[in-house]
């Protein structure tokens, strides 16, 4: 598997930016990681926060618990959210920009190979 693929399949696949630091694109591989990261705790405090109000809601008013009902309504709720609406877009952006940036590096450094005399070592 070249490493181009190798690259873009580590940040698709197992993490934002993992494929950077693979690839020893550290600061690249931190900023990745670190907007998806960041992007996914807004998102997943917002929801929660959502969910446990509508909780106690119910709770306070005597009536029975049903989860999926809490899941449904808070995810609903946070459809006009300005937050939550950027929140999720820099999350998928950050994740589809990373999958292509490490496959663009990877790329480089395919050619880079390819293209080194037989014999000579990588610097």
């Amino acid at each position: 598997m070249n490493t181009s693929l190798k690259g873009a399949l580590l940040s698709g696949l197992v993490f934002p930016g993992a494929g950077q630091l693979w690839l020893k694109r550290s600061l690249r591989g931190v900023a990745f990681a670190g907007a998806f990261s960041l992007s996914l705790v807004v998102i997943v405090r917002n929801v929660a926060g959502q969910a446990l109000a509508m909780l106690e809601r119910i709770e306070s008013e005597g009536g029975a618990v049903d989860l999926l009902a809490i899941v449904k309504s808070a995810h609903a709720s946070s459809y006009g959210d300005a937050v939550m609406n950027c929140a999720s877009l820099v999350l998928l952006t950050s994740w589809l920009a990373s999958m292509i940036d490490a496959y663009y590096l990877g790329r480089k450094q395919d050619l880079a190979e390819r293209e080194r005399p037989a014999g000579k070592a990588a610097p």
